[in-house]
């Protein structure tokens, strides 16, 4: 089921008891995915499930945020994709990075290949980030990628396509992989592996906090699935207005699992006092973190 709801405290225990639910009927918790919005989510459920739990004995929980996923999905494949790279050189493990070796690579790049209409190289190094970034994280192909570039008549489109062509084939060689260019080699596994094959229940929650490449995962799945129970705010939670959550999500996995959203919402707030909750909210939390020195 898809469910509608927001700021309900109750909501974790209920993700927790669904989870023991699903693992009495799979009598396997492997066959049992969560994807959660962050690891304090994740420590939250954990702790009601383990205190309520039915089983006594309980391996392989796969209970991760989509980028622990992604790091465990390309940990446990390592093999598989080393097999793939043609390049000679070759190394035991990849080096799961943040992103400085990114823009060292990214750097070096843009120093061999002139770029018209960019005087600033630091500018540019930006600019291929962060469509890099839009790239990944809204999983799109070479066509729609080109699609997009002709409808906005950019200027840069084919020399920033051949910067980011070479930037892949360089992070393969190198073996180092910041977070997007984990999820793009994640697509990549779970398309051409059975890793996922037993994967047979599914619960996520905040679907509205996670990115179009989770839901495209989630929508890979959907067809092989026995149960699942996913979690989404309509009005983006603590994210509207601040973090552009994807209120969309909802209704694009409904059409995804051919079900309607049941609405568990009882908060009447207009958008403008979410957002504006949200912000004093934030202010706060800032303000309580500043530390007064004297010197």
């Amino acid at each position: 089921m898809i469910i509608n709801i927001s700021g309900d405290k109750s909501k974790t225990k209920v993700l927790a008891d669904k989870f023991n639910e699903f693992i009495s009927a799979s009598k396997n918790a492997s066959k049992v995915l969560i994807i959660l919005a962050s690891g304090k989510a994740k420590g939250e459920l954990l702790e009601q499930f383990y205190a309520n739990c039915d089983t006594k004995i309980i391996e392989n929980l796969r209970v991760n945020t989509f980028s622990g996923l992604v790091y465990n999905t390309i940990q446990d494949n390592w093999g598989f994709l080393e097999n793939q790279i043609t390049s000679e050189k070759s190394v035991i493990l990849p080096l799961n990075s943040g992103m400085e070796p990114s823009q060292y690579i990214l750097k070096n790049i843009i120093n061999t290949l002139k770029f018209d209409g960019y005087n600033s190289k630091h500018s540019l190094l930006h600019q291929l980030f962060r469509r890099y970034s839009l790239i990944v994280q809204n999983n799109l192909s070479e066509d729609e990628v080109n699609k997009r570039s002709n409808i906005l008549k950019e200027s840069f489109a084919q020399d920033a396509a051949k910067a980011l062509k070479l930037f892949n084939a360089q992070t393969l060689n190198f073996r180092a992989f910041d977070y997007l260019r984990q999820i793009q080699i994640f697509n990549y596994i779970y398309k051409n592996t059975d890793y996922f094959k037993n994967i047979e229940y599914l619960i996520v929650d905040d679907a509205d906090e996670m990115t179009p490449v989770c839901i495209d995962f989630i929508e890979y799945l959907a067809p092989q699935l026995k149960d699942y129970l996913i979690y989404y705010d309509e009005k983006g939670s603590s994210r509207t207005g601040y973090l552009s959550a994807d209120t969309s999500a909802g209704k694009r996995l409904a059409k995804v699992f051919n079900t309607s959203i049941i609405d568990n919402n009882t908060n009447n707030n207009s958008d403008a006092e979410i957002i504006y909750n949200n912000a004093i909210s934030e202010s706060s939390k800032l303000l309580n973190n500043f530390s007064i020195y004297s010197f």
